[in-house]
């Protein structure tokens, strides 16, 4: 139903179990939070598993429903389906890296040993949704090292960089796989379980938002009563239902007035706003801007990803 790319000024997610390898199935993305209107990353989800490398600054990270304050040379491996956002330190701007690769990148044909015995029994989330490195120890220092090699190797691209990348990507899944041995899965078992549901509402938010939506539908779509679902949000992302589909409905508006040529009244009701004075409202409070202003202008700076 959704790619692993970005869509309207925000990384989309995935439901993908029959997602379409590309030819190719590693990436890197760069990230430079302060060229984005609002300074994060929304909450998604991607098939791909992540590695990311902060090359500058402050970031703050939310996985799993745990905040982590990352500093320059930290890196923090992503498991593929793990619930995170990004967002940008108040203090200034912040870069990072990040190595995308499918666990078919690693483990190449099914049941082959590397499929086997090094990829299924860690890709996912009982095994390790997130883990952290520092650079200052081993195993953080090679993962920094060999992080940085790998963003070197896809800019320059020379001949056979792929299998270089290859070789560097499985060497950083080792060092993955050796730290998660001493993760607890019980710890995230529960974590997991609210994942899940999250997962399932914001599908259906996604789906829906143009519509009108009660917080008895957001929560069926998980089938948990309203209360549990106020509380699985509260849990897992620290936001309400209400905040997230109002923000999810903001960004959509913000595609629109960047890509076509709809009033801006018609814009705000097609993203399910009723009344054009509270659209616009909601878009200054959240954009700093009126939408026309948005419109004539400072939709240049989403970033496409």
């Amino acid at each position: 139903m959704f790619t692993d790319t970005e869509k309207n000024g925000q990384e989309e997610i995935s439901s993908g179990e029959n997602t379409k390898l590309p030819m190719f199935a590693c990436r890197i993305y760069k990230r430079v939070i302060s060229v984005y209107v609002q300074p994060f990353v929304p909450w998604h989800w991607h098939r791909e598993m992540e590695l990311l490398l902060i090359t500058s600054g402050t970031m703050f990270i939310n996985c799993s429903g745990l905040e982590y304050e990352m500093h320059e040379g930290m890196s923090m491996f992503i498991n593929a389906g793990s619930i995170h956002s990004f967002a940008a330190s108040p203090a200034g701007e912040c870069s990072s890296v990040s190595l995308l690769f499918y666990p078919e990148f690693i483990a190449g044909f099914p049941g082959s040993v590397f499929d086997l015995k090094y990829v299924r029994p860690y890709n996912s989330l009982q095994s390790a949704p997130y883990l952290v490195f520092t650079p200052v120890m081993q195993p953080g220092n090679r993962v920094y090292e060999l992080m940085k090699e790998i963003e070197n190797l896809f800019e320059q691209q020379e001949t056979g960089y792929e299998l270089l990348v290859l070789s560097r990507t499985a060497e950083l899944w080792q060092k993955v796989i050796l730290t998660a041995r001493i993760f607890n899965p019980e710890t995230v078992l529960d974590k997991q379980y609210d994942e899940e549901r999250i997962k399932k509402m914001l599908e259906f938010i996604q789906e829906n938002y143009g519509s009108r939506i009660t917080a008895a539908e957001i929560a069926a779509a998980a089938n948990i009563s309203e209360s549990e679902c106020f509380r699985c949000f509260k849990r897992t992302l620290h936001i309400a239902p209400s905040e997230y589909l109002i923000d999810y409905r903001l960004r959509q508006a913000a595609f629109m007035l960047a890509s076509c040529s709809d009033s801006i009244s018609e814009i705000g009701y097609m993203c399910g706003f009723n009344s054009p004075a509270y659209f616009s409202k909601m878009f200054r409070a959240s954009f700093h801007c009126t939408p026309n202003e948005y419109r004539k202008g400072r939709h240049s700076v989403i970033p496409s990803e």
